[in-house]
């Protein structure tokens, strides 16, 4: 059984064993019922917030522009929210659009294109930024607004390995 599913089900199912239980009591003690009805809230409310939490990624995902390239996806448990423990929530996502080739010359390229980062803080709006990458040196250029940052990438750099293959 897939595991979000799962995870969602869970505190629906309790919610629903919670209300038979109160309807079987439904003359016994007001407290209980009470209670009861306490608990049943508590599990609706945790089904509602776990289906958000693993329906955030997927909602992400169908907003991005279709020549998107996932870059990296970031998975962690979440503070209050114990399903988390079991399936980490993706929390993070990376991603490149509007990749063009602005420059070529001998021994490599310059790409352009669009940095993207969504974060579950942010809800389904990115921080964005433009940025170049030199694929000779290594070197990422990248900015937003007024401020410019440049930083050298390694040699077997990930990143600079997906969008600039050795030839």
């Amino acid at each position: 059984m897939n595991t979000t599913l799962l995870l969602t089900a869970l505190p629906l199912g309790t919610a629903c064993i919670l209300l038979a239980l109160g309807w079987l009591l439904y003359r016994r003690l007001i407290l209980v019922r009470a209670l009861l009805g306490a608990l049943l809230v508590l599990a609706g409310y945790g089904g509602y917030l776990a289906q958000a939490d693993y329906g955030w990624h997927e909602r992400v995902l169908r907003q991005l522009p279709a020549d998107a390239i996932i870059v990296q996806q970031e998975q962690q448990p979440l503070a209050g929210r114990p399903w988390s423990e079991w399936k980490p929530v993706v929390s993070g996502l990376q991603v490149i659009s509007g990749m063009q080739e602005v420059l070529e010359y001998g021994d490599g390229a310059m790409l352009e294109f669009n940095y993207l980062y969504f974060s579950m803080a942010n809800g389904e709006r990115p921080v964005s930024s433009r940025a170049m990458l030199n694929c000779a040196t290594g070197d990422l250029v990248s900015g937003a607004g007024d401020y410019l940052h440049i930083e050298s990438l390694p040699p077997g750099d990930a990143f600079l390995l997906m969008l600039c293959p050795p030839d």
